[in-house]
């Protein structure tokens, strides 16, 4: 979907200036070479797309890129509809980042307790020849492409985080192992549990409201612990290792 917008706003402003070209990157050639060069999925950093020419630099302490074309982007914050975070910023209505500039993390969790994207990988051409390969229809094909091979690209690239409610909340209840698979996909429950109107965020957030004090609830959980369907949420996690152990944890079983 992404690629097909892109390319409708290149033949719009074509229509314009046929010279102008939208910039591409196609990241399998560096992912190639990683590996022809046997270099770990750690060394993507040092890649020359982190640079100041191209996407810039964002290891300062808030995580904005401070260096090229994209330096202390500001937010649109005019775009009242439904695509808004608490805060008034383009961002999705279940993302809590208070901060006005684009933001860009290289791990997953809270700066406390965190795990590296890189452990991820980007996704390589026989990702895609697979994803292929194992799709009997364009419905598959379509609906595989926006998990494995492209969210894990926005997963390397741009991260989590998820403040100090992961260590205080989460992080605690269960060994590395599982918190590590916890913070890689948290970002895809709390999306598919607000859309399944399992979660609440607020509507708005004053611009001094700390991020800890911005959160979400779900607002029926009661009911369905009432009701002994508690495993109707814990399903949408997905990975069936953190199911198993969240399943433990709330059948008293703590797994340290």
């Amino acid at each position: 979907m992404h690629s097909g917008l892109s390319y409708i706003f290149e033949k719009s402003i074509q229509s314009v200036d046929p010279s102008v070209a939208m910039p591409y990157w196609d990241w399998t050639v560096d992912v190639t070479s990683n590996a022809y060069l046997n270099k770990s999925n750690a060394e993507l950093w040092s890649w020359n797309v982190w640079g100041s020419e191209y996407f810039g630099i964002a290891n300062n302490n808030a995580h904005t890129v401070s260096e090229g074309p994209w330096a202390f982007t500001r937010l649109p914050t005019d775009y009242w509809n439904d695509t808004h975070n608490p805060y008034g910023y383009m961002r999705a209505p279940w993302n809590m980042n208070s901060l006005p500039y684009v933001t860009r993390f290289n791990y997953t969790g809270s700066a406390a307790k965190n795990f590296a994207v890189t452990d991820m990988g980007m996704p390589t051409c026989m990702d895609f020849w697979n994803l292929i390969e194992d799709s009997d229809s364009w419905f598959d094909f379509g609906w595989g492409l926006q998990y494995d091979p492209h969210a894990r690209v926005h997963s390397v690239i741009g991260g989590s985080e998820a403040g100090t409610s992961f260590e205080n909340n989460v992080a605690k209840h269960f060994d590395d192992d599982v918190n590590e698979i916890i913070s890689k996909i948290m970002f895809v429950w709390t999306k598919n549990m607000w859309r399944n109107y399992k979660i609440d965020f607020p509507t708005v957030c004053s611009p001094d409201t700390p991020q800890h004090a911005c959160v979400g609830s779900c607002s029926d959980i009661g009911d369905e612990i009432q009701n002994r369907d508690i495993e109707s949420y814990i399903n949408t996690f997905g990975d069936s290792t953190v199911i198993s152990s969240i399943k433990s944890l709330v059948l008293g079983t703590k797994l340290k």
